[in-house]
């Protein structure tokens, strides 16, 4: 029985400790929502089209909704630094670094990486929703990242989802510039 008291006592104590370093700032509203000066027909093409010659993987696509929900397997992810601001401020996710005090086995590019080794594309996958609707004349589109999903290594079959992220904002600028 005391065997069972200091395991229960261990196994209650390492729990309880159990946290993941938060993400200190919030990088954009969400979700994202920016307005097109074309019309409805021609940002929806337009953003098909990207979707499309980017080979990003489209779950659902809906027009008469106005619904496009894609993955992006470009999706370049990052930490913060000891100031909280980005490590790599070109990344289109940013993860925390740190869960029950051992660092993530995200593939990010951290402090030991250079530009060069920024993201391999099979590792990070971003899930986007894409919102069109016309709102006083102009079409309004919502971007909002849903899930993010890595594998730790290149070959690895075993797909991990990151529950604690933010979008830096960088995505969606693209996607808002390519209305532009």
């Amino acid at each position: 029985m005391k065997t069972f008291t200091v395991l229960f006592a261990c196994c209650f104590f390492l729990i309880s400790c159990s946290h993941t370093t938060a993400i200190k700032n919030q990088y954009v509203a969400k979700p994202v929502i920016y307005k097109s000066e074309l019309n409805l027909d021609q940002t929806w093409d337009k953003l098909v089209d990207y979707i499309s010659q980017n080979k990003f993987s489209i779950k659902l696509i809906d027009k008469t909704s106005g619904l496009i929900v894609f993955e992006n397997p470009n999706t370049t992810a990052t930490i913060e630094n000891k100031d909280a601001g980005l490590v790599h401020p070109d990344a289109f996710v940013v993860v925390p670094s740190k869960k029950n005090g051992i660092m993530l086995d995200v593939p990010v590019t951290g402090k030991f990486y250079t530009k060069a080794d920024f993201k391999d594309p099979a590792l990070v996958n971003g899930e986007w929703t894409l919102r069109l609707k016309t709102e006083d004349g102009k079409v309004s589109v919502s971007t909002d990242l849903k899930k993010v999903t890595y594998n730790k290594r290149k070959n690895s079959r075993k797909i991990r989802t990151q529950d604690v992220f933010e979008s830096t904002g960088k995505f969606e600028k693209i996607l808002a510039d390519k209305l532009m």
